[in-house]
This record gives structure tokens, sequence and C-alpha cells, in this order.
């Protein structure tokens, strides 16, 4: 207001004020897409850092606001289009057509931006769901990992718990533990070097 102020003060007649404060408006949007770009950035190295739940209500929140702006930007976009357009009573149209066109040409700069915002925003949420279901597959795949060698551990342990008369190795056998034990590192190493050439662990 104390901007707006300032240019009346500069500028007396009706046109003139009326250019000066749709002028302070629009130049006033400026900042707040500076602010929201920044915000955008910042959104974008965290998704590749550490998506969070808290980044994705984060975006959600941004687009909103880009669709507030939106909303409002294209009414007054339309009505800076009359005044470049038709002649106005009150107004000596000819005069103030050059800087009702500057105006005009803001917003219009200001509607690109909000349009690239709003892709931006939206590639963001594509990549942090990508990013989300990337960290998914790597649990999912570590506890198939898990979950396969402690089943072949658990079947060459529950092997021996049968009653089975005769085994081999022998339940009397002194070096019987230890081979079996020995058996079930092999087999855990070798499933565990399978699984990392496999990209998995």
């Amino acid at each position: 207001m104390e901007e707006a102020r300032r240019r009346i003060d500069a500028h007396a007649d009706p046109g003139r004020i009326v250019h000066a404060l749709l002028d302070t408006v629009v130049d006033g949007y400026f900042p707040v897409l500076d602010a929201l770009g920044e915000a955008i950035d910042d959104l974008e190295d965290a998704v590749m850092a550490n998506p969070r739940a808290e980044v994705l209500g984060r975006l959600f929140q941004l687009k909103r606001t880009l669709l507030e702006m939106r909303r409002v930007i294209g009414p007054q976009r339309d009505m800076m289009n009359v005044f470049t357009r038709h002649d106005l009573p009150y107004l000596d149209a000819e005069a103030l057509r050059y800087h009702f066109r500057d105006v005009y040409d803001h917003l219009l700069r200001i509607s690109d931006m909000l349009d690239t915002y709003r892709d931006l925003l939206t590639s963001t949420i594509d990549l942090y769901m990508s990013a989300v279901s990337n960290r998914l597959n790597q649990v999912v795949n570590r506890l198939t990992v898990f979950t396969v060698l402690i089943g072949v551990v658990a079947v060459i342990t529950g092997f021996y718990g049968m009653n089975f008369e005769h085994t081999w190795p022998p339940f009397g056998a002194q070096w019987g533990v230890p081979f079996t034990l020995g058996v079930m590192v092999l087999v855990v190493s070798v499933l565990l070097w399978a699984f990392r050439r496999a990209g998995w662990v």
C-alpha cells in the first residue's frame, strides 16, 4: 500500500492512479513466485536425499498454493486484456495503453511461471512416488533374502528333528554337529553371494 501511495502521489490523474495500483499489485507477485521457486528446489533436493511423508505433504500444500494463485491471476489477466483493448470512461486509454500492456505482459509471465512450477511440482511428486517405490522394493528384497536364508537353515536343522533312526552324519558322531554347522554356513554363504550378484543385497 505504501508503494502504491508513493506512485499515486507522483501521478494525480485517474488513469495513472489505476495503473499505479494495478502495477503495484502485479509486481507484488514476483517475490512470492521467487519464494515458491526456492521452496520447490529445496523439496526436490529433499526428495532425492530422503523421501518422507512430510515432504509429500509440503508438495501438495505448494500445489494448492499454485492453484489458488492461478485462480487469482486468471481474472486479473482478463481484466488487463479489457484495459488494453477497449476504450474506457474516465481513462485516457490511448495514453496508458503501453503501461497497461506492460502490466498485462507481467501477468502473462506470472501465468507462465505458475504453469512451469506446477509441472515441476508434478514431476517432483512423481519422483517422490518412484523413490518410495524403489525403497519399498529394496526392503522387500532384503526381507526375501532373510526369509530364504532362515528357511534354508530351518530345513537343515529340522531334518535332524525328525524321528529317523539312521541319519547322516549319525547322531552319535562327534564331528556331526560341526559338519552340519559348516554345511549351513556354506549354504548361507553361497546364497548371499548369489543374492549379491543379483543386486538384492
